[in-house]
């Protein structure tokens, strides 16, 4: 009995700790190759700014804190196996001396010793066997709970159990009253902790009678939490947004860094659930449908194009599987890819259609992934189509050719395009410019640049005046 509870007691003494120190290697060793992987990943930049040493070192840093973490899980380890060895050890050794002691007396028999003897021999090989068990388990368990934790956490954005595919068959989108700040605290005027000389003026929407009515006259952006918020507190966040995006029509998102555009973009991809207000996609709250049938009607090409690590077949197909060989061609064509895959050739002598592009598409240059990109979403021919900076990234001569393959990706879709380059938006049906979370002009390119707002600031610095402007403004 005294063995039993001195087993049962080092178990419960070294199990929680071998656990802890193992979730400690861990960590450490996902921190080294993290930072590894960094380094391999932004080796261009290690090598401009002359910081191998410096880099070395930082992993390094890395290399020793998990070598020391690893070591102090080992010497817990070992001394768990230390110990439970000398438990068993005792236990041999003291019933071995009681059944010699008991035999000289004559109460036990010599049967009787070597009876017990096996059977102290047998449980010191089972405790033994159950410690090595225990003891591989727990030095892993770090590494499981490391894993778990990554891919076993809960969905952000989950469908409702009710939810219903979404049905488009005109490409009307309407934004209502939105609200989202990612997480941020969104305080009412009052609160204790907010005041300051901001704390009681409401960011308003100008009244001006020119713009389209999706512009709400007045509107105060903290009606939804119960009161006015301040204009700090409003920087990167939507707050009371209104936009109407009728059938086929192509409207043209500008303004400036941490407006507000992308943010819209990605509400309505769903990727983030709103926390006030709906959007409406054909009168189809985007709450209440699947995700999947939502973002399968609406198209995107972004400005980083990232390509999976297979062959540009793959990679055109994933717009849509199930389509033929000449639906596929016809989309290259369109998207004017047909000019370079037939010359591509991969690190195993694939050609064409069947070339690797490397992770991400880094074998292929920028515009080539762009075309790519735009071919995939020609086959996927969504009724709805989300361009955001697709052409940012490029040259004047690249963008001039994505831009040919642009126009005909847009033809009769409901368009909505994010851009800081003006140029390449001008020519939308409708251009709304968003600052800090709301519309403060919507118009064509003409009318914007007549009323003199902020629109015309944004062109007139992009087409030369920027010097001017800031004269004006100092003046």
């Amino acid at each position: 009995m005294a063995w039993i509870a001195a087993y049962v007691g080092a178990l419960a003494y070294f199990i929680p700790r071998t656990k802890a120190r193992s979730w400690q290697a861990s960590e450490a060793r996902s921190k080294l190759m993290g930072r590894i992987v960094d380094g391999y990943s932004n080796i261009l930049t290690l090598k401009l700014f002359a910081h191998t040493r410096r880099e070395e070192a930082y992993v390094a840093d890395a290399m020793g804190e998990q070598v020391d973490k690893v070591r102090r899980m080992t010497r817990m380890t070992t001394a768990m196996d230390a110990t439970i060895t000398t438990l068993n050890g005792f236990l041999i050794v003291g019933t071995s001396g009681l059944a010699v002691w008991l035999w000289s007396q004559g109460r036990v028999t010599v049967g009787a010793i070597a009876l017990a003897t096996g059977l102290v021999i047998r449980i010191n090989n089972m405790s033994g066997w159950i410690m090595w068990v225990v003891n591989g388990i727990f030095e892993n368990v770090g590494t499981v709970q490391d894993g778990l934790t990554t891919i076993a956490r809960p969905r952000a954005v989950q469908d409702r159990p009710d939810a219903v595919p979404l049905v488009v068959t005109r490409g009307d989108v309407r934004f209502e009253d939105i609200h989202f700040h990612y997480g941020r605290p969104m305080p009412r005027v009052g609160d204790a902790g907010h005041g300051g000389p901001d704390a009681d003026r409401a960011i308003e929407v100008p009244d001006p009678s020119e713009p389209s009515p999706d512009m709400r006259r007045t509107r105060r952006a903290g009606v939804a939490q119960g009161g006015a918020t301040p204009a700090s507190q409003l920087r990167g966040v939507i707050a009371g947004l209104d936009l109407h995006v009728r059938p086929g029509e192509k409207i043209g998102l500008v303004g400036p860094s941490g407006a507000g555009k992308t943010t819209m973009v990605n509400v309505l991809l769903r990727l983030y659930d709103l926390e006030g207000g709906r959007i409406l996609v054909d009168g189809q709250d985007i709450a209440r449908v699947t995700q999947e049938s939502l973002r399968s009607q609406i198209g995107v090409v972004t400005q980083d194009t990232s390509l999976l690590h297979r062959s540009i077949r793959d990679n055109i197909l994933y717009g849509r599987p199930e389509a033929g060989e000449a639906e596929v061609l016809e989309a290259v064509r369109k998207a004017r890819a047909d000019e370079f895959i037939p010359q591509l050739v991969d690190g195993e002598g694939r050609t064409g259609f069947d070339a690797l592009v490397g992770e991400r598409g880094v074998k292929l240059s920028g515009g080539q992934r762009q075309r790519v990109a735009i071919a995939r979403v020609l086959l996927k021919d969504a009724p709805i189509l989300v361009l955001d900076e697709a052409t940012s990234a490029l040259d004047s001569e690249a963008e001039a050719a994505i831009q040919e393959s642009l126009d005909l990706l847009m033809r009769g879709k409901t368009v909505i395009a994010i851009a800081h380059r003006l140029s390449t938006i001008a020519r939308m049906d409708r251009l709304v410019v968003m600052d800090k979370g709301r519309i403060v002009e919507s118009g064509t390119h003409a009318e914007l640049l007549a009323r003199d707002g902020l629109y015309a600031r944004l062109w007139r610095r992009q087409t030369g005046g920027f010097v001017a402007v800031e004269d004006e403004a100092a003046a």
